[in-house]
C-alpha cells in the first residue's frame, strides 16, 4: 500500500514588496508556517524526516522485537507483521506490513517549537488533514507508554475512488511528536487490535 497521498503544492506567489514586519509578527507568522508544515507533513500527506539517533537505556526495550534508534523507541511486532526502516531521500520512517492482508503501519517524529503542547499539535494536523479533503472522526485521548497522546481517525478515497481508512495517533514528548498510523481498506476493524497492541508495546528510548 503507498503510504502517500500527494497533492500537488500551489505554485509560490510571485515577488512583491512588503512593509517592514515587527518583529512580534514575524516571530507569529514563523510559527505559523511551522505548524503548517507540521500539519502536511503529520496530516497524512507525507512523510517526515529523522529527528536524531538514539540508544535505548539498558533493559528498556527488553521483550520488543522492533527498536528504532531514529524515533526512539521500540515495540513488540504482532505476529504476521514484518517491520521495515525506510531511507529514501524525502522518505524517512519505519513501516509495519501485514503480511498477506492489508493493514500498514507507518512511524515517524518531527521536532516541534519549544513550548508547543500536543492540543496545539492535534489542532494544526486535523486542520491540515480537513484542507486537505480528509474527514475526520472525534479525537479521543489515551497514552503512549504513560505519555499522553491523542488518537482520531480518519477516512479518503485514493484516485480510483477506493476507500482508505486511517488512524492518526499522535504524542508529544521532550521536543519531539510522533506520528503511528494505521492504514487500511475499506476500514481498520481487522487490525485495529494488532495497532492497539503495538500502542501498548511501545516504550520510548
Amino acid at each position: 500500500m503507498d503510504p502517500q497521498i500527494l497533492l500537488p503544492e500551489p505554485p509560490p506567489p510571485p515577488p512583491r514588496s512588503e512593509p517592514a514586519i515587527e518583529p512580534a509578527v514575524e516571530e507569529k507568522r514563523s510559527r505559523a508556517a511551522l505548524f503548517g508544515a507540521i500539519a502536511v507533513l503529520a496530516g497524512l500527506v507525507a512523510v517526515v524526516a529523522a529527528v536524531g539517533t538514539w540508544i535505548a537505556a539498558p533493559g528498556r526495550c527488553d521483550g520488543s522485537t522492533f527498536t528504532s534508534s531514529r524515533f526512539a523507541y521500540c515495540v513488540t511486532t504482532p505476529a504476521g507483521w514484518q517491520s521495515q526502516e525506510v531511507d529514501q531521500p524525502g522518505q524517512v520512517y519505519d513501516s509495519f506490513l501485514k503480511q498477506g492482508g492489508t493493514g500498514q503501519v507507518f512511524v515517524a517524529a518531527n521536532p516541534v517549537p519549544q513550548g508547543t503542547n500536543l492540543g496545539e499539535i492535534v489542532e494544526e494536523v486535523r486542520s491540515g488533514a480537513e484542507e486537505q479533503g480528509f474527514v475526520l472522526g472525534e479525537s479521543i485521548p489515551l497514552r503512549v507508554d504513560g505519555v499522553p497522546a491523542m488518537q482520531f481517525d480518519a477516512q479518503v478515497e485514493d484516485e480510483q475512488g477506493n476507500p482508505i481508512a486511517i488512524r492518526v495517533v499522535l504524542v508529544s514528548r521532550g521536543g519531539t511528536f510522533w506520528t503511528v498510523r494505521l492504514h487500511d481498506t475499506p476500514d481498520l476493524d481487522g487490525n485495529a487490535g494488532d495497532f492497539r497492541a503495538m500502542l501498548r508495546s511501545w516504550h520510548f528510548i
